[in-house]
């Protein structure tokens, strides 16, 4: 891997999706009173940036194992585009984010998993995306549980920065849940026997249906769901109050 290899660099649209949350979060860092639409801007392009970094996490150990397929395709340069297509990785999760405030998980890579030798090192390219998103929500819920976010003047913004924290903590568990087509699967796929494996695939469609339904409609299992984020949200200092304002100031439509 060299600086020079195009396959490597930085792309411009993820450059310029950080541009934006940065602009965006400018005025209200500015402590003074704003439109919603930043509020707007800052999750949504933050949330850009979680899924970049995510599916980055997946393509660099598939590389760093073997599936050098990964830099050939675009998936090592942080573009957003390049991950799966734009309906799936950035307009449904951003969908789900202006209907409901869940962390919807998008985008994907393509792993050829045959090219990684060991069960190990394939079940480390399926958790090195949840790392990623769980390295994102440390940092931005760090202003929370450190005090950094005791000054009042910024309300809007740390309302802003809790909600997509919240969102970040919401989309790790749902990925992590052990569903085929989520990362949870991906990480104990490779150490299940074959007859489980072919029987579990042959199931995928309706589990993943299965949960979804569970999930988002009155269950013991949505109470579960419901009940592990929340104790994560307050573990990591972050107040729901401002989560609810950063919310419905997001939805500003609404």
């Amino acid at each position: 891997m060299t600086l020079m290899d195009d396959r490597f660099h930085v792309s411009s649209i993820f450059l310029l999706t950080l541009a934006v949350c940065f602009f965006s979060a400018y005025p209200m860092l500015s402590g003074e009173a704003v439109s919603d639409i930043w509020t707007f801007l800052f999750v949504v392009s933050g949330w850009v940036i979680s899924l970049c970094l995510h599916e980055f996490g997946h393509a660099f150990a598939a590389y760093r194992y073997g599936d050098f397929s990964v830099a050939d395709k675009g998936y090592l340069t942080l573009n957003p585009l390049k991950y799966s297509n734009l309906l799936m990785s950035i307009v449904l999760p951003v969908v789900f984010l202006m209907m409901g405030g869940i962390g919807f998980p998008g985008g994907a890579v393509y792993i050829n998993m045959a090219a990684i030798k060991t069960q190990k090192q394939k079940s480390l390219v399926s958790a090195a995306g949840p790392i990623g998103t769980a390295i994102f929500a440390f940092l931005l819920t760090l202003p929370f549980w450190s005090g950094m976010a005791e000054n009042s003047n910024l309300n809007t913004f740390w309302a802003a920065l809790s909600l997509l924290a919240f969102l970040q903590i919401s989309a790790l568990i749902l990925n992590l849940l052990p569903v085929p087509g989520l990362d949870g699967f991906g990480i104990i796929e490779p150490f299940l026997k074959g007859d489980l494996k072919k029987k579990i695939h042959n199931v995928s469609g309706i589990a993943i249906l299965a949960i979804f339904f569970l999930l988002f409609n009155d269950t013991p299992v949505s109470d579960a769901f419901w009940t592990s984020i929340a104790f994560i949200a307050k573990m990591c200092g972050l107040d729901f109050d401002l989560i609810r304002q950063g919310f419905s100031v997001f939805t500003f439509w609404d």
